[in-house]
């Protein structure tokens, strides 16, 4: 649409900025750290304070520094990536599927409950209670005894049955 010359537009939505701090300031750049909710679009962010100003801005970098829990302290380059595949030690640096979804409810399952989700049977509140916290709106993921991620149901509030989302 862009390269027809048609205006792109992004349909608005609820977001929250916690925090704007800026680091350091070398006019006409302005270096800032934004703590903000999922959905934000920071390149939007930027352009809106900068029509805001009456200046115009933009973003010429964009790094993210946590996203779901996950922050950049622990990621890794490619290259030392590349260095631990090819030594065979690359399995000490990859989070779990499971812990991949640390805010999502946990079930742990007993094989007959397991062998039931492996085989596509249907899943209902007999077998697994619905959540109490409320959390991941009705989304359960199933673990065995280890932690290792089985499958990912969701329940709707107004059925007894879960849905499969996806099964490993």
């Amino acid at each position: 649409m862009a390269r027809a010359g048609n205006p792109i537009r992004k349909a608005a939505r609820r977001i929250r900025i916690e925090k704007i701090d800026i680091l350091d300031m070398d006019l006409p750049h302005v270096n800032f750290e934004v703590t903000c909710s999922a959905g934000t679009y920071i390149r939007t962010l930027a352009a809106d304070i900068g029509e805001f100003l009456g200046c115009g801005a933009h973003l010429d970098q964009l790094r993210r520094m946590e996203c779901c829990g996950f922050g950049i302290e622990k990621a890794i380059t490619l290259k030392t990536l590349e260095q631990l595949a090819g030594s065979g030690e690359v399995a000490g640096c990859m989070v779990g599927m499971s812990d991949a979804l640390p805010k999502m409810a946990e079930h742990v399952a007993e094989n007959g409950l397991i062998e039931k989700v492996r085989h596509g049977a249907a899943v209902t509140t007999a077998d697994i209670s619905p959540p109490q916290d409320g959390s991941s709106e009705g989304l359960v993921k199933i673990v065995d005894a280890t932690g290792g991620l089985v499958a990912v149901l969701n329940r709707s509030p107004d059925s007894v049955k879960y849905q499969y989302c996806c099964v490993f």
